[in-house]
């Protein structure tokens, strides 16, 4: 396991009703080599997080993007824009949301954003 996934399972057993943890944890974890721990931590984050936390879905949306899950990261996605609105140049940038790229859905998401 990589540092950065040790200090957010330490930071879990800490603060257990902590759903930010785990859903920035599960990137990490899958980049250590811990695929069905990652997805467990992102199904976690998911379920505790509240539905108004924009950062946590987005985070979550990220993770999803990164290991192929196109139907939960757009779901995550327009959580946000529902959410938030404004963060178009973040998205269009941020380069976690590659995979998406071209698919209409995302980019119907994209022109929703000012």
């Amino acid at each position: 396991m990589n540092r950065a996934a040790k200090l957010f399972a330490r930071a879990t057993e800490i603060a257990p009703d902590d759903y930010q943890a785990p859903a920035l944890a599960a990137q990490p974890l899958e980049e250590s080599g811990q695929p069905e721990r990652a997805l467990e931590w992102g199904r976690r984050a998911a379920e505790t997080a509240p539905p108004e936390d924009v950062t946590t879905h987005y985070n979550l949306g990220c993770f999803y993007a990164r290991v192929g899950d196109r139907d939960k990261a757009l779901e995550r996605l327009e959580r946000c824009v529902s959410l938030a609105g404004g963060f178009r140049e973040w998205i269009a940038h941020d380069r976690d949301w590659d995979s998406l790229r071209g698919d209409p859905r995302f980019e119907e998401l994209l022109t929703r954003l000012p």
